[in-house]
């Protein structure tokens, strides 16, 4: 680029170019930095502005922002000023509500192990439910506002609320969506890999491994006790007392009145089984969720919406396998055990943009989101 705007056309060294009047206009920003992953490396920005300005260029600075009021940049200012050589001031934020605080250091309670020491485990452990219950006071008794763009002032919402990690994986934000959901807070995973982490995915993964393997009970018993048939351990105890196994390629021909829903279970998932590899791998997993009643179950949940889109995401990850490798039934329940292994999946993205909820996700990105209150 440098090149391309010197001076001197033959100048071959982009050290040494001096630019042409006019020609040139750069912005920077050496914050960016932390974009190291991406090649983002300040002392290239630092190489180039000085440069710059030896060869006659002018810097000017941008440091009024509007995006937040100013204690919060005055609490960034007072933080980062001492660990930035050199720091840009932020200047022109907003003017804080009344009564209401710009930045709040939320204590985490637990802190202290059984011996007495602080301990990060006990930090992580406690900081879920902490935060979880902040929230619940913000959105229901605290009464703060925020300003919206076009100038109204509302009680905080859900929908105002994010919550950033600097990782996304289940380890990290699982607490958090667990204390979110125990309090009955709308929520929302933005670029969550967490997939085959949720409930509702294990319990229709180990249905599949169910279908596809007869003799797994580990599995067949996983799926007859989880929420898409929900028999009771003790009705279950009962029936392998009286018939010695459970096992849907044994189904006994005659039944006593009280093992009708174990029977019927069986009997789906045996005709699953029959028919896994003469049709469509998603006929068979829409056989099951509906003969189940699944969707409705899944909808009830706290943060259904996004249960049954997560659902709904293996149902698409069939059709899309099998356009590209599915030779089998196996073949895709193979496939769901390799994914989650690795624990790439990502959680259903057509709720990212526009659903209600406390948002969470990784800091960097939030750098996406339009506003900050």
């Amino acid at each position: 680029m440098l090149l391309l705007t010197a001076s001197d056309p033959s100048e071959s060294d982009w050290r040494k170019v001096i630019p042409a009047a006019g020609k040139l206009f750069l912005v920077g920003d050496p914050k960016q930095s932390i974009y190291r992953f991406r090649r983002a490396e300040v002392s290239l920005y630092r190489q180039v502005a000085d440069q710059l300005q030896h060869a006659g260029a002018t810097a000017e600075h941008l440091s009024k922002s509007h995006r937040s009021v100013s204690p919060i940049q005055q609490f960034v200012n007072s933080a980062f000023e001492l660990r930035m050589d050199p720091y840009l001031p932020l200047e022109g934020g907003r003017e804080a509500k009344p009564g209401q605080p710009g930045v709040v250091a939320l204590p985490v309670p637990q802190i202290y192990s059984k011996y007495g020491n602080v301990t990060k485990w006990k930090i992580e452990e406690s900081a879920p439910k902490t935060v979880a219950g902040f929230i619940q006071w913000l959105v229901k008794s605290s009464g703060w506002k925020v300003t919206r763009r076009d100038g109204s002032d509302p009680s905080i919402s859900e929908n105002d609320i994010c919550i950033l990690f600097r990782r996304f994986t289940a380890d990290t934000t699982r607490g958090y969506v667990h204390s979110l959901e125990c309090r009955g807070i709308s929520h929302v995973l933005l670029g969550s890999k967490s997939l085959h982490e949720r409930e509702e995915v294990m319990t229709l993964c180990s249905a599949l491994k169910c279908v596809e393997h007869p003799d797994d009970e580990l599995n067949l018993y996983a799926t007859l006790r989880g929420s898409l048939f929900a028999i009771e351990d003790a009705e279950l105890f009962r029936y392998k007392e009286n018939y010695r196994w459970i096992n849907y390629n044994k189904i006994p021909a005659e039944q006593s009145d009280e093992a009708t829903g174990i029977q019927e279970a069986l009997e789906l998932l045996a005709e699953l089984h029959q028919k896994r590899n003469s049709r469509p791998i998603a006929a068979t997993i829409s056989q099951l969720l509906e003969a189940t009643r699944a969707h409705l179950g899944f909808a009830l949940r706290p943060g259904g919406e996004r249960v049954v889109a997560n659902v709904n995401r293996i149902v698409d990850l069939a059709r899309r396998f099998e356009t590209s490798a599915a030779t089998s039934f196996r073949s895709f329940v193979e496939f769901l055990d390799d994914e989650a292994g690795t624990k790439e999946a990502g959680e259903a993205p057509l709720l990212e943009q526009d659903a209600d909820g406390v948002k969470l996700m990784t800091v960097h990105k939030a750098r996406a989101l339009s506003s900050l209150w």
